[in-house]
């Protein structure tokens, strides 16, 4: 087996988050919707990319002999944070649950919501990118906690 030299994972899991973050709030200042709807999804796809497959990989590298049951696991909580996500800013963004109206669905001038529900976006998704700031937050606390406790239960186990 080759042995490969990872960046820190920790660090990994850090810089995914800021490129999601930092593309997310720098989409939002930019006036072209065209540069929004690439730099929106290319930082968000990369930045989660970072973290899912460190988290996988550091999870199966913890749990050797149970990558399927880990990979399930991660798989759902990543599919579960979409759900909550998602509830999340649509909430944020239209409270009231007001339903989309197209009148022509070909004309591109066609407002599917009120200027009221749109001007959120920017609001939501701030509030969204700090919450998953908080997340990551937590996750490198809870790494470098876990860290601690394995070095402290092997130094008990040599003496």
């Amino acid at each position: 087996m080759v042995k490969r030299n990872f960046m820190n994972y920790k660090l990994q899991i850090i810089d995914g988050g800021l490129i999601a973050i930092a593309g997310v709030q720098l989409a939002l200042k930019l006036d072209s919707w065209i540069a929004f709807s690439l730099l929106f999804p290319i930082s968000i796809g990369i930045g989660t990319g970072l973290v899912y497959s460190t988290v996988l990989f550091k999870a199966w590298k913890h749990f050797p002999g149970k990558e399927g049951v880990i990979s399930g696991i991660i798989i759902a909580g990543f599919g579960l944070g979409g759900f909550i996500f998602t509830s999340a800013t649509s909430y944020l963004m239209n409270p009231d649950g007001e339903e989309a109206a197209l009148t022509d669905p070909l004309d591109i001038t066609s407002k599917p919501f009120d200027h009221n529900i749109s001007k959120r976006l920017p609001m939501a998704l701030t509030t969204v990118s700090k919450m998953w700031a908080l997340i990551i937050l937590i996750v490198v606390v809870l790494l470098i906690i876990g860290e601690a406790l394995k070095k402290k239960v092997e130094e008990d186990d040599y003496v």
